[in-house]
């Protein structure tokens, strides 16, 4: 994972699954997977993003002017990512796997699948998160004062976020700050790009996660189990 300008990351999970993601100018990225899900994310001027999976998901994600996003995946699996004006958000999943994620305001969001997996995220004023995945995999996101984040999953694999600047994070982007946060298979996976900010995050493969941003500085802390 490679950024050519002031902002870097490095995401590497060593277990049967490998992303390469490379920001050329702080506007264009690509996160490919090489084994059996690929993935590319690009950028073209920190307003347009395209995800795409080769392997039966495939994603589309388009940010038009920093205020519209539509994530698709085309195979029994359908999802679609809307932010009108930097203040609503809908996921929806069309296939026996369905999201909502509806920000009213830049204050309230809520995200849930209806497979026998759940997800309840809720923004309260910009301050509070809480994301929870309620099948053998639990998940908790809260942010105190826009400061503090802490994301916790609960079954063999653990996570926790912190960051102590005025950022916000998850499956939003605001100006100049973007998030992504992906599960795989009862794997989480969080990838943000801010401005000047530099991140690493590895997994190993059972592992426990927590990177720190100072500002101007990285800081790498892999656990393994």
């Amino acid at each position: 994972l490679i950024e050519y300008s002031w902002v870097e990351y490095s995401l590497i999970e060593y277990s049967w699954v490998e992303y390469s993601l490379i920001e050329f100018s702080w506007v264009e990225y690509s996160l490919i997977e090489y084994s059996w899900v690929e993935y590319s994310l690009i950028e073209y001027s920190w307003v347009e993003y395209s995800l795409i999976e080769y392997s039966w998901v495939e994603y589309s994600l388009i940010e038009y002017s920093w205020v519209e996003y539509s994530l698709i995946e085309y195979s029994w699996v359908e999802y679609s990512l809307i932010e009108y004006s930097g203040v609503e958000y809908s996921l929806i999943e069309y296939s026996w796997v369905e999201y909502s994620l509806i920000e009213y305001s830049w204050v309230e969001y809520s995200l849930i699948e209806y497979s026998g997996v759940e997800y309840s995220l809720i923004e309260y004023s910009w301050v509070e998160y809480s994301l929870i995945e309620y099948s053998w995999v639990e998940y908790s996101l809260i942010e105190y004062s826009g400061v503090e984040y802490s994301l916790i999953e609960y079954s063999w694999v653990e996570y926790s976020l912190i960051e102590y600047s005025w950022v916000e994070y998850s499956l939003i982007e605001y100006s100049w700050v973007e998030y992504s946060l992906i599960e795989y298979s009862g794997v989480e996976y969080s990838l943000i790009e801010y401005s000047w900010v530099e991140y690493s995050l590895i997994e190993y493969s059972w592992v426990e996660y927590s990177p720190i941003e100072y500002s101007f500085a990285l800081q790498q802390d892999a656990i393994c189990k």
